[in-house]
């Protein structure tokens, strides 16, 4: 673990993060929608904090991130679309779909999303997402869930840890 990454949960822990959270109530989480959550976002929310804010980027304390996910966690299965190499034709395709009919707004984002939790909010429409399944478990990305702007979903880091501890600001 980096001294940097360190540094910042310390400060976070210290100043704007909520109480940790018992590791019962991550597994009862994991059970309960039938993944296993990466070892660092587990390391974070139960030695450092459930949530809380770093620089620009609000981590979800784990009910939250489980309400802005639960429609497609409860899927438990299906293609995980964020590990396909080459996305982007059919990334725009979902999203005229989803432009066309807004009543398919949530199926369509829970196809996006399929294995992946949102973790923190980037502002307005823009998240963090946390692989749970697929072949980029323990990634995390970016998300704009206003599918109308096309922008693509992307992976910005290979571990929680190292994207934290190189997130600006903190």
């Amino acid at each position: 673990m980096s001294l940097r990454y360190i540094k910042l949960l310390a400060k976070a822990r210290k100043h704007n993060f909520q109480p940790v959270l018992n590791i019962k109530c991550v597994r009862e989480f994991e059970n309960k929608y039938d993944i296993v959550l990466p070892d660092s976002y587990v390391d974070l929310l139960t030695k450092y904090g459930n949530g809380g804010v770093v620089s620009d980027l609000t981590l979800f304390p784990l009910d939250r991130a489980e309400a802005e996910s639960a429609f497609w966690l409860r899927r438990k299965s299906g293609e995980v679309f964020l590990d396909k190499t080459d996305m982007g034709s059919e990334f725009a395709g979902l999203c005229s779909q989803a432009e066309l009919n807004n009543e398919r707004y949530d199926e369509i984002l829970a196809a996006i999303l399929n294995g992946a939790l949102m973790i923190g909010s980037l502002g307005c429409t823009m998240y963090a997402v946390l692989m749970c399944r697929g072949k980029n478990y323990g990634s995390v990305g970016i998300v704009d869930t206003d599918l109308s702007d096309g922008f693509q979903p992307r992976f910005v880091s290979r571990d929680l840890k190292d994207w934290l501890s190189e997130y600006p600001g903190g």
